[in-house]
């Protein structure tokens, strides 16, 4: 993790049920998780990541305060305010987790409303797992976005309405870009849930029989099968972007960027973090009180020599190997593609 900012990180965790979320870590000591969930706290609570400062809500977030119906299913993890489409699970193997076990009345509130309630002056990063509901919370705190200088979202999406009559993806994307983040990842999750019972179990079996020739292990294969239904997406802001579009670089300060780049850290996106830094650098756009090439030294990925030795070098250093590997790459592939001709 490269050299992280003076101050706390503030994350939301909006539907933290499944206890806690493994990029947490590195921040450890420096974090604070604000979680959401209508579970107890209990269930909620990230145990393995002690270091986290940890407060935990009740609040059901949506796009409006009022009251909403909450739809608990079979299932509790896909329990949430948008009710399956039965004619459209009945056709997957996961359909018995979808169906409704209960239907109550809940008190909702919007994030907005939640933020004035924070001391904190800023939220860093918010992650978002709703069951459909994603949309609906994200309008809800269209002032906190900007009051709070969010700075990344992580968020589960749906694809298509016809699911849980949710908003589609679309409009997700459509909202986010608006507010000024942009998309920087996709991960689907199309396996095993959601191919069709004509072949319930994927499109492999692993056949293990015992020395009887009696079967003892019958699973399906875990690589991706099935129609893509839904995922979590992944979005930053990005001043580079912002300039290049011709956007002015206001609200941005030294911990602001500073935090910026050790999220980029954190998610594996050192490249957009040392850019940023010699963007603003460049520009001159924000003063830093700091060594820059030290970050970068720091921001810099490790590399393996002999086989398992790590070396850390210089950012200078390890952008001048990069800068001959990708020289070769470049050669090899004019060679594969026009049969070793040059392109002039």
């Amino acid at each position: 993790m490269a050299g992280q900012p003076a101050g706390q990180f503030i994350f939301l965790d909006i539907g933290a049920r499944n206890g806690g979320e493994a990029y947490y870590a590195p921040l450890a000591g420096q974090l604070k998780v604000i979680g959401f969930d209508d579970s107890s706290e209990s269930e909620c609570r990230p145990s393995d990541l002690a270091a986290i400062r940890y407060e935990h809500h009740t609040t059901i977030l949506a796009g409006e305060h009022g009251r909403r119906k909450f739809f608990k299913l079979a299932w509790p993890f896909s329990s949430g305010l948008h009710k399956p489409n039965m004619k459209y699970y009945d056709r997957l193997p996961c359909r018995n987790n979808m169906v409704v076990v209960d239907e109550m009345d809940v008190e909702t509130t919007t994030l907005d409303r939640f933020a004035q309630t924070l001391s904190d002056d800023h939220i860093d990063f918010i992650k978002i797992d709703v069951e459909g509901a994603e949309l609906d919370v994200l309008r809800g705190g269209s002032a906190m976005l900007q009051d709070k200088r969010v700075l990344g979202i992580k968020t589960e999406f749906w694809w298509d309405p016809i699911l849980r009559g949710q908003p589609a993806f679309a409009e997700l994307d459509i909202f986010l870009r608006a507010n000024g983040f942009y998309l920087f990842d996709l991960e689907m999750h199309n396996y095993q849930a959601y191919m069709r019972t004509t072949l319930p179990a994927g499109r492999l079996l692993a056949d293990s029989r015992n020395w009887r020739g009696v079967l003892n292990n019958l699973r399906p294969d875990r690589s991706r099968y099935g129609q893509a239904l839904t995922g979590d997406a992944l979005y930053f802001r990005d001043p580079v972007s912002d300039r290049i579009a011709g956007k002015p670089a206001t609200g941005w300060e030294q911990a602001s960027v500073l935090r910026l780049c050790a999220l980029f850290d954190l998610f594996n996106y050192g490249d957009c973090a040392i850019e940023v830094l010699q963007d603003f650098q460049r520009h001159k756009t924000v003063d830093f009180n700091f060594d820059v090439e030290k970050v970068l030294d720091a921001l810099t990925p490790e590399i393996t020599v002999g086989g398992d030795e790590a070396v850390v070098l210089s950012y200078k250093k390890y952008r001048s190997m990069s800068e001959d590997v990708r020289r070769q790459m470049d050669e090899e592939t004019r060679a594969l593609v026009l049969g070793g001709r040059s392109y002039s």
